[in-house]
């Protein structure tokens, strides 16, 4: 744990900063707040241009540089626990700087020679009140993407947004069309992951932030998300082991800036928020005009395709339905319970299914591959087409039904099929 305010903490001597150099932002605030990560992520203003400087101490610190923007001098030196990004003053003055910014908490730099903090937005007093106040309706317009960040910013910190401040967010919100997709995106994930986010959800729906982005978000599907995050908070001891799955990030190289927030428990959030509209068509448009990966899109829809058979699966408690259903559902089962949960169906109705996921030697949760469309032209001299498919559509049917499994079985299967000329019961 490091103190962002002790620049004895930092990766680089104080030193090597020229004069008249600030920290500003999330780390001021947060030092004030008397919370420190364990990781360092300080942002400096400095009268002088910022990408040689960053490159410099890029090169002394044998760090890493890049370059985040060169027409308005925005760069990043990262080391292996802190992230230190340099973005030239905008303006005649720092205080000039700070007035551009998006919200009193933000706009607070702070001296590392001197030790004093510069507030002329009285920032420190929103932080002890804890709210966000925005500076002016025109930086909010300078950028838009700025009103999902007044709700994502109280979500993380626990703040309110005073009452000015919403208007104006109302009244900003239509310019989110203007905003690149992958930021909307970014600013969704960091919502998503709050453990109460269908509270600020619930605001951004209600200001009209989503009306071009997600149009399909209606009141049931807050409540569902609402159910799914009050389970988690009060899930019993046999649920605990969803944990670990649910957070695990379903990117393996996230981008620059990019939040480790999107995982297989984000994503069952936003599967809530598709309740009104889960046709698999409607929603590879809504996500991959959000840039989201195949991957993700996909898995969404797999989630609420899959929720309607599960009250069947569960009733008839029949071998073939169940197998077909894990099946189909695969590695994303844990987004499936707490999905069904939030839908209505009891947590005590899942457990067997869940108790048979887990166990990874489970015939019907984790069946084995028992023939491949290569063992039938290699063994059967089979040649590629529909007939391939076919069978192994059969194999899989009476695999179901628990009379093959073992390899050898399969194969000897197959052959009795064809030597009936494909009609094997």
């Amino acid at each position: 744990m490091v103190n962002p305010l002790d620049p004895t903490d930092w990766p680089i001597a104080i030193r090597d900063l020229p004069a008249d150099t600030y920290l500003v932002g999330g780390a001021v605030r947060d030092g004030l707040r008397g919370v420190f990560p364990g990781d360092l992520d300080l942002d400096f203003v400095t009268p002088a241009p910022a990408i040689p400087l960053a490159q410099q101490l890029a090169q002394k610190y044998q760090a890493s540089f890049v370059l985040l923007d060169a027409a308005r001098q925005i760069a990043r030196v990262v080391f292996p626990q802190a992230t230190l990004d340099f973005a030239q003053q905008v303006g005649d003055s720092l205080e000039a700087d700070l007035h551009r910014r998006d919200f009193t908490i933000n706009a607070i730099a702070y001296d590392p020679r001197g030790k004093v903090m510069v507030d002329p937005l009285h920032g420190q007093v929103d932080i002890v009140q804890k709210q966000i106040r925005m500076i002016s309706l025109a930086n909010l317009r300078d950028d838009p993407l700025r009103v999902l960040r007044a709700y994502r910013q109280a979500s993380q910190l626990g703040f309110m947004i005073t009452s000015d401040t919403r208007d104006a967010l109302k009244t900003t919100a239509p310019q989110l069309i203007l905003v690149a997709p992958e930021r909307i995106r970014t600013e969704l994930s960091y919502l998503l992951a709050s453990p109460a986010s269908h509270r600020y959800l619930r605001w951004v729906w209600e200001d009209g932030g989503f009306a071009h982005w997600l149009p399909q978000i209606d009141e049931t599907g807050l409540e569902h998300l609402a159910c799914l995050e009050a389970w988690h908070r009060a899930v019993d001891p046999c649920w605990q082991s969803l944990d670990h799955f649910l957070a695990q990030p379903l990117l393996t190289n996230p981008g620059p800036g990019e939040p480790r927030k999107r995982t297989l428990g984000t994503l069952s959030k936003l599967a809530c928020l598709f309740n009104a509209q889960p046709e698999p068509e409607f929603i590879q448009h809504t996500l991959s005009r959000l840039t989201y990966s195949n991957r993700e899109i996909k898995l969404i829809q797999t989630l609420l395709k899959t929720l309607p058979q599960l009250p069947q699966s569960i009733a008839l408690k029949a071998r073939r339905e169940q197998f077909f259903l894990f099946r189909q559902v695969g590695s994303a089962w844990p987004g499936l319970v707490g999905l069904a949960v939030a839908m209505g169906i009891e947590p005590k109705a899942l457990e067997s299914l869940h108790q048979a996921w887990l166990d990874l030697e489970n015939p019907i949760a984790h069946p084995p591959c028992l023939i491949t469309g290569a063992d039938l032209i290699r063994d059967f001299g089979l040649r590629p087409g529909p007939l391939i498919g076919e069978i192994l559509q059969e194999v899989l049917e009476v695999q179901a039904r628990g009379e093959l499994t073992t390899k050898t079985e399969a194969g000897a299967w197959v052959r009795a099929y064809l030597e009936a000329g494909g009609n094997q019961g």
